[in-house]
């Protein structure tokens, strides 16, 4: 049973605000939607947005932010998909104030205001538009939730979109199906796919998703009569890599010259490897033409182990002895297969000029007896031990106050970091301006398999490689007190206060970290999988993270996000460390 709104007769009675409310409920329930009359969605959209609109443009900023602040508190926590655009009238009170961190960096102030001022643009955009011809705009606000991670609004976007996308025209639905195909890779929304099912079938060969993953939602066969030798080798490597040898005799059926088939699929040494993973000799040739590619220097043995990052041995360039010491901090839990390869791969560095802070976190294995073995054989390792179970991002926190480098950067319990890792790190961050260098890294499950991702890539940015100045924590704060994610809302944090440009990314794959079956990312309820799915629960905190950011912790407070993550069971309490 649909809600029936009769949009004409409330417009002109109710508030600009009490029109956000029930904007915002409306894209929370979007059958609500369907039962507008199509002449009035841009007049009942427009209100809302000329709302935020007037808000920016008033001359008495303070006065009306705190107005806003007031509007809040009555109309709840949760005002909408529209809270972004009401952030242009906050961050420009920010950049005025004589307490923001950005006060006396005109240019960096000026980017910043730049910015919100291309949403500003949106919003008149939207409210200039005709019945039937918003949809545009809101295709790119579209954009603009998801790059800022409000991950669960935009989902909700893309479904009101979808259910109004026969008034689109041609090219939106170009647009419209890109943003589906994101919407489904994140949630797998049941929805969304039976919204598609009843009503936009023909809706499913314009996607853009694998074969196999228009199989997995729609109950296709796609992958059986797919063509993957056709359009550059796209979906080859991710839709085969569970049986990498059919798609290597795809592509060698397909070329005369390997070469030319290596222009389309940069990662086919990867993808070989996968294939010949029973043969060690071949699998360390391939990867090596990887780590040639970033001259980096080669493995020269694999050694047969459990876990296959047990056994890598490298070939190792010159050591160097640089002025900026570089704390590494690292949390472990239950490691004890892993942690002794994890922690010589940093001891093996050619840039020596280490600490290495390791905090167990109160293992039931022998994790901690391990640590304390390599400890006692080099002064670099200082070992402590969580008072009680309290998380990594809580250690992060405590680690970092103990840190004495120039440079902080992390690395997990499972991890092995290519030799000239930190050497290469601490090289950006000593001749650039940025605060944060991030490296790439490769997933490998312990029998050598090598994971690719929807995006047919092997090689991912690594948020765990972030070597970050560390001045950068006295201004932007620690990690959220949360069992999931936080390191990436730091990654935000930075990004919203400095820039893109602070944050420097190298190609270079200088991490293998395992892909177990076990892990955060790989448990039912916090999965952040390759296939882009993100579980609800790390939806719902990157949505409320995002907003908190734009909006500020006087209408997003920390309490706030402390009761999502609690919802999950995801927050945990501080318990201290104890040096061992």
């Amino acid at each position: 049973m649909f809600h029936h709104i009769d949009v004409g007769m409330v417009m002109p009675q109710i508030s600009a605000a009490d029109t956000l409310h029930q904007l915002s409920i409306s894209l929370a329930c979007p059958e609500i939607i369907e039962a507008l009359p199509c002449q009035h969605l841009c007049e009942y959209l427009v209100n809302a947005v000329l709302f935020s609109f007037y808000l920016s443009l008033s001359e008495c900023m303070n006065a009306e932010y705190i107005n806003l602040v007031e509007r809040k508190k009555k109309l709840g926590t949760n005002i909408g998909a529209l809270d972004f655009l009401l952030s242009i009238h906050k961050e420009k009170v920010d950049l005025q104030h004589k307490n923001s961190p950005l006060k006396g960096n005109d240019n960096l102030i000026h980017k910043r205001i730049n910015e919100y001022d291309n949403v500003l643009e949106l919003s008149k955009n939207v409210s200039a538009q005709n019945s039937g011809n918003e949809f545009s705009y809101l295709l790119g606000y579209a954009d603009s939730l998801r790059k800022v991670g409000m991950l669960d609004t935009y989902i909700k976007i893309v479904c009101y979109l979808t259910i109004q996308s026969r008034y689109f025209k041609n090219g939106e639905r170009v647009k419209l199906f890109e943003h589906i195909s994101n919407a489904l890779r994140y949630s797998r929304s049941d929805f969304l796919i039976n919204l598609i099912f009843e009503r936009y079938i023909e809706y499913i060969n314009h996607l853009k998703l694998s074969p196999k993953q228009k199989d997995f939602y729609f109950c296709t066969k796609f992958s059986k009569f797919h063509d993957y030798t056709k359009n550059g080798y796209k979906y080859l490597a991710f839709d085969n890599q569970a049986d990498a040898g059919y798609g290597l005799t795809l592509l060698l059926n397909a070329n005369d010259d390997m070469q030319d088939s290596y222009n389309l699929l940069p990662e086919q040494e990867l993808f070989i490897c996968n294939a010949v993973i029973d043969n060690m000799n071949i699998y360390r040739s391939q990867f090596n033409k990887c780590l040639r590619k970033y001259d980096l220097s080669e493995i020269t043995d694999i050694y047969p182990n459990k876990i296959i990052l047990q056994g890598i041995k490298f070939d190792k360039k010159k050591n160097v002895y640089g002025k900026d010491l570089v704390s590494i901090i690292m949390s472990v839990f239950n490691s004890e297969d892993t942690i002794a390869y994890s922690l010589h791969s940093l001891l093996n560095q050619t840039y020596e000029n280490i600490e290495i802070l390791v905090c167990d976190d109160c293992s039931s294995d022998k994790s901690l007896e391990i640590i304390k073995s390599i400890a006692y054989s080099d002064s670099r390792v200082k070992v402590y031990s969580s008072r009680k179970n309290q998380g990594p991002y809580n250690i992060r926190n405590e680690l970092i106050k103990k840190a004495h480098g120039n440079f902080i950067t992390f690395q997990d319990a499972d991890d092995l970091s290519h030799p000239e890792r930190i050497q290469r790190q601490v090289e950006v961050l000593r001749n650039n301006k940025a605060v944060i260098c991030m490296a790439n890294w490769i997933r490998v499950a312990s029998n050598g398999k090598i994971q690719f991702f929807y995006d047919d890539k092997a090689t991912r940015m690594s948020v765990v490689s972030s070597m970050i100045k560390k001045d950068i924590f006295a201004t932007v704060g620690g990690y959220r007190q949360s069992l999931i994610g936080a390191d990436t809302e730091f990654y935000e944090t930075v990004i919203m206060r400095y820039g893109r440009e602070s944050i420097v990314r190298l190609l270079q794959p200088l991490i293998l970290g395992l892909w177990g079956d076990s892990g955060l990312t790989r448990n039912k309820g916090t999965e952040a999988l390759p296939d882009g799915y993100i579980s609800q629960s790390r939806r719902e905190y990157s949505d409320i993270a995002a907003r908190q950011r734009v909006l500020g912790k006087s209408i997003v407070s920390d309490k706030d996000v402390r009761g999502l993550l609690s919802r999950y069971g995801l927050f945990k309490d501080v318990s201290g460390i104890i040096e061992q």
